[in-house]
């Protein structure tokens, strides 16, 4: 049955990749076969993935190039296996693929091998993802009646390319997968924590509430709940119930500056979360929170019921890769020190966007006009 699957991280990896060995490293590979996208797939971190793809490709099972990535400028390490690799994936498939996973199609349970599943419903699901949902205990499988993930995020901003950040991704993706049932992204203003948060809903499969809430009152806030709560056939009046009861996330986009109702909101939420919920919380704010803003102490990070992950500036490179240019040295320091690594400032800046960098930084006039100097000061 399903509870004998044991897989360790190589054979997953291993198995993961031999969906691709039809492919060569000519042209354009997918995103999937570097290492941040099999860490994203098997939800490994990053130190992880690396250690494991190392004793894989020494151990001659795994071969690795520098490629062109789709939707990447620059050439990126990625994987195949070898013709060994592929022996090895298809005896560990051979292995596992008659063991049966319990699934619900059209309101009934039934008992599926994993050859089955996939060879009648692999258009929406893959191997790596039975073997997730296998390893969570997240069974039955629903194969039949699928319904369109309930999505309100008209709210959100737009999706836009993250330059860096993979760490802080993985970091997400780790806290949605565990059972910590509330994260705060912190980070100052202008580095990214709406975008990020934006990012990281898009590779998800639940249902979806995004709330932009800076200055907002608690009463359209406690509306819109609502208004979600209905739309997943959920009729309440206890919103915190609501949402706990569903399988859903829900982000506050920056918490600043909130209506004191929220605050009470989301303390009781903290309170009610000791007793195990399905909803998950994601808050982007500021460093900084004002202490009468603030819904959650430090205890509450200690007994694991909030997990906080810090946004830190860009580096030298993450800022020369956003900027586009190979900046001589004296002036990317420059930069930095002005800037301070901000994703949004240097966005800006490269833009040339002089009105929009006055307004949403502190940065003089003169500032403003040396920076768009500097930032044309390239190694020749």
């Amino acid at each position: 049955m399903s509870d004998d699957l044991r897989l360790k991280y190589r054979d997953k990896v291993l198995l993961f990749l031999m969906e691709y060995s039809d492919m060569d490293f000519c042209g354009q590979v997918p995103e999937d076969i570097t290492q941040k996208g099999i860490s994203d797939a098997l939800g490994m971190s990053r130190t992880h993935t690396s250690r494991v793809l190392k004793r894989l490709k020494n151990d001659d099972l795994l071969k690795e190039e520098l490629a062109s990535v789709e939707g990447h400028e620059r050439k990126l390490k990625s994987y195949m296996l070898t013709s060994k690799g592929v022996n090895n994936a298809n005896v560990l498939f051979g292995d596992i693929k008659d063991i049966e996973v319990k699934v619900k199609i059209d309101d009934e349970i039934f008992n599926l091998t994993i050859d089955n599943i996939l060879d009648n419903h692999g258009d929406n699901l893959d191997l790596v993802q039975i073997i997730e949902a296998i390893d969570e205990n997240d069974l039955p499988l629903i194969l039949g009646d699928v319904q369109e993930r309930i999505e309100m995020i008209d709210e959100a901003p737009e999706l836009c390319e993250l330059v860096g950040r993979e760490d802080e991704l993985t970091e997400i993706e780790r806290w949605f997968h565990s059972d910590i049932p509330v994260a705060i992204l912190l980070g100052r203003r202008g580095y990214g924590a709406s975008a990020l948060a934006r990012k990281f809903i898009e590779e998800i499969g639940a249902d979806i509430l995004w709330l932009k809430i800076e200055d907002r009152n608690w009463e359209d806030i406690e509306e819109r709940i609502e208004q979600f709560l209905l739309e997943l056939d959920h009729d309440t009046t206890d919103l915190i119930e609501g949402l706990f009861h569903n399988r859903v996330l829900v982000v506050f986009d920056d918490y600043y500056n909130v209506d004191d109702d929220l605050v009470d909101f989301l303390d009781e939420c903290i309170d009610q979360c000791d007793f195990g919920v399905d909803c998950k919380l994601l808050i982007t704010s500021r460093k900084g929170i004002p202490v009468y803003e603030r819904f959650y102490s430090i205890q509450n990070v200690k007994n694991k019921t909030i997990k906080e992950i810090e946004i830190s500036s860009l580096d030298r490179e993450e800022t020369q890769n956003l900027l586009g240019t190979n900046l001589k040295k004296d002036a990317l320091y420059r930069v930095m020190l002005m800037t301070k690594g901000s994703p949004l400032i240097l966005k800006l800046l490269k833009e040339g966007d002089r009105d929009e960098l006055n307004k949403v930084s502190t940065l003089s006039k003169e500032q403003i006009s040396l920076l768009m100097f500097l930032k044309n000061q390239s190694v020749d």
